[in-house]
C-alpha cells in the first residue's frame, strides 16, 4: 500500500500526458542519448529498518536502505510518428546499514537465538544497476520543452549487498551459534515508469529532468545459513529516483 501511495505523483503524470490535449511534435521526433544524476530514494519493505517481532515475528523483507547517489545513460529511438521506445542502463547505491540497524538486529537475533549476548557485524553496501527497456511516447510543450513518458521492464543486477554476521554467546561467554546474510551479485527482474521534461536550450542540446520508479517484487536471491530468527532469502527492491542531466539529439 505505500509503495502504491507514493507511486502515486508519477502515475498520475502518466495518465496526464497519454489524456491531455498537448501539441504533437512536428513529424518524427529526434532520436537522443542523455546522462543524468540524482538521488535515489528506497521504497517499501527494501526502506524498513526494523527486525520485526520476536518469536516468530520477524520482518523478513525489511532491506534496511537507504537513499543514495544514482547515474543514468539512457537513449530513446523513434519509429512512428510520437512513439518510440527507449533503453536505460541506471546504476544506484543504497547505502550500507548503520549502527541504530545493526544494534536492532543485535537484540533480535538475541532473544529469537535464547542467548545472553549477541554480536553483529555488517560490512558491504547495496550497489547496482538495471538495464531496462519499454515503449516510449513524446509530445512537445510549446517549442522550448520535450515531455516524455514510458513504462519499462528489464533486470536489477546487485555489486553487492549487506553482509551481516550474527554471533550468539552464552551467559558463559561460550560462543553457542554463529550465522552470515551472504552478499548477493544475483539478478533478477524489474519494472517501473517514467517520466521527463526537457528543456530544448539549443537545437542539439537539453536540460532533462526525470522521475523514475523502479520495482523488483520477487527481489535479489540471498545466501543466507541463519536457523533462529530473522531469515532473508530474497531482498525485494523498490526505488523512486529523481536525476537532471543532459539530452543530446542525434
Amino acid at each position: 500500500m505505500k509503495k502504491l501511495i507514493l507511486s502515486l505523483p508519477l502515475l498520475c503524470c502518466v495518465f496526464f500526458i497519454f489524456t491531455a490535449k498537448a501539441q504533437d511534435t512536428p513529424g518524427k521526433p529526434q532520436n537522443y542519448i542523455s546522462i543524468s544524476a540524482g538521488l535515489s530514494a528506497p521504497m517499501a519493505s527494501f526502506k524498513q529498518a526494523d527486525y520485526g517481532a520476536t518469536g516468530g515475528g520477524a520482518n523478513n523483507k525489511a532491506g534496511f536502505a537507504k537513499k543514495g547517489v544514482m547515474y543514468d545513460f539512457e537513449g530513446g529511438f523513434y519509429v512512428h510518428k510520437n512513439w518510440g521506445f527507449a533503453v536505460s542502463l541506471t546504476y544506484q547505491d543504497q547505502g550500507r546499514l548503520n549502527t541504530d540497524d545493526v544494534t536492532n538486529l543485535s537484540n533480535g537475533y538475541r532473544v529469537d537465538g535464547s542467548a545472553y549476548t549477541s554480536t553483529v557485524t555488517a560490512s558491504k553496501r547495496y550497489s547496482s544497476f538495471n538495464l531496462m527497456v519499454g515503449p516510449q511516447y513524446n509530445f512537445n510543450l510549446g517549442s522550448k520543452f520535450i515531455v516524455d513518458a514510458r513504462v519499462v521492464a528489464g533486470g536489477i543486477k546487485s555489486f553487492s549487498s549487506p553482509n551481516i554476521v550474527v554471533v550468539l554467546d552464552n551467559y558463559e561467554g561460550t560462543q553457542t551459534s554463529t550465522f552470515t546474510q551472504y552478499s548477493s551479485k544475483a539478478f533478477a527482474f524489474a519494472y517501473g515508469g517514467s517520466v521527463a521534461l526537457t528543456w530544448k536550450i539549443s537545437d542539439g542540446v537539453g536540460i532533462v529532468l526525470r522521475e523514475n520508479v523502479i520495482d523488483s517484487p520477487t527481489g535479489i536471491s540471498i545466501k543466507n545459513d541463519a536457523h533462529s530468527g530473522r531469515y532473508v532469502d530474497h531482498q525485494p527492491i523498490s526505488v523512486y529516483q529523481t536525476s537532471l542531466g543532459l539530452r543530446f539529439a542525434l
